[in-house]
Formats: C-alpha cells, sequence, structure tokens
C-alpha cells in the first residue's frame, strides 16, 4: 500500500484562558519515561471534519494533558 505525503503541519496549542500556571505532579511513568518524540498520522474515512476544525481540536489535547517532557534534576 502506498502512502502519499499531501500535507504536513506543526499545530501550537491554544494559548491558555488561565494566567496561573498549572502544576501537574509527577506520576511514577514520568520518572520513567525518556525524552522521546513521536510522529503521528491522523486519518480519517468520508465525511469527516474540515483540516481547520480537526487541527483547532488537536491544538486544545495539551491544555487537558500532562506534559510530556523529560523530568532532569528530579
Amino acid at each position: 500500500m502506498a502512502v502519499e505525503l499531501i500535507r504536513t503541519s506543526i499545530i501550537k496549542p491554544t494559548p491558555s484562558t488561565s494566567t496561573e500556571p498549572k502544576l501537574v505532579p509527577l506520576t511514577l511513568f514520568d520518572r520513567a519515561a525518556f525524552d522521546l518524540h513521536v510522529a503521528s498520522l491522523y486519518a480519517f474515512l468520508p465525511p469527516n471534519p474540515s483540516n481547520d476544525s480537526l487541527k483547532l481540536g488537536l491544538s486544545r489535547i495539551p491544555l487537558t494533558s500532562p506534559p510530556c517532557r523529560p523530568h532532569h534534576n528530579r
């Protein structure tokens, strides 16, 4: 099966509505995980949402998920 690259996008998170920094406590997984970048491929069967609505939805995900950053100097 051939895959054709049509477009690539880097999606930045939407700005937070709160001015306070959000603190997320480290979990056991955070302490054991290593720094890793993961490429994602999203494919949808028709009828699918518009590209703009998908980008907007994906840009909101980091606000509801804990950050995936290396935690050195624990």
